[in-house]
């Protein structure tokens, strides 16, 4: 498992966590960025850092919330495609 954060001065901003799911496979368990800081690349340069740091990776997935659309269009905007929809009861 891998936990980064992001500073900004002293201040952490953000973080972001994965999971190896195998030699190629990597899950982002989580990703959060303080409000504050939205819309200014912190999450789309975890994910470009991820990308980068954990070569040679072949597929980095989260799971998201058909209902957060936010989330969805985050993921959409850094590179990510639907692959499978899962129901829970």
């Amino acid at each position: 498992m891998r936990l980064q954060t992001w500073r900004f001065s002293v201040e952490v901003v953000g973080y972001a966590q994965t999971s190896q799911v195998n030699e190629e496979e990597y899950e982002l368990l989580r990703i959060y960025v303080r409000p504050e800081y939205h819309k200014k690349g912190i999450g789309k340069g975890f994910i470009e850092e991820y990308i980068q740091v954990l070569k040679p990776i072949k597929k980095l997935f989260a799971w998201v919330a058909k209902e957060n659309h936010s989330g969805r269009a985050f993921y959409e905007k850094s590179g990510f495609k639907e692959l499978e929809e899962k129901m829970k009861q």
